[in-house]
């Protein structure tokens, strides 16, 4: 996920005299296992509808410059949760090459949400060639 840059201004600066800058990173490692459902299926062409689920480690960072102050910043905390995976994708399989379309809508936190957390969800588009 992007990064956040957060100022820390000096309170009743006139100036806004930043004291420091604070950068956030999220970085999710998801592990997952699926199955594939191929209804269509022939010698040039497969439909086939996937399921997962999936587990997201979540970890946190927070980096920060120019500190003239003696700034105390609790090491941030990892968590984990549970999310599924469904979709659908072709293979074409044309004589020199296999080629594959899958597209996929994910949540990654549907199990273990915080209250008020908002859902974190994303589609991802795979292009696939096989030699």
């Amino acid at each position: 996920f992007p990064e956040s840059t957060i100022d820390v201004v000096k309170e009743g600066s006139a100036t806004r005299e930043v004291l420091v800058t604070l950068y956030t990173v999220q970085n999710v490692f998801p592990v997952n296992a699926g199955l594939a459902f191929y209804p269509i299926q022939t010698d040039l062409l497969g439909v086939y509808a996937t399921g997962e689920l999936t587990y997201n480690l979540f970890s946190n960072t927070v980096d920060y410059d120019n500190v003239p102050l003696n700034l105390s910043i609790p090491d941030p905390e990892s968590d984990g949760k549970a999310g599924i995976g469904v979709g659908a994708g072709i293979d074409l399989d044309i004589s020199i090459l296999k080629c594959n379309l899958e597209v996929k809508y994910n949540i990654m936190n549907l199990v273990g949400k915080e209250s008020g957390e908002k859902t974190k969800d994303y589609v991802t588009l795979s292009l696939g060639v096989c030699f």
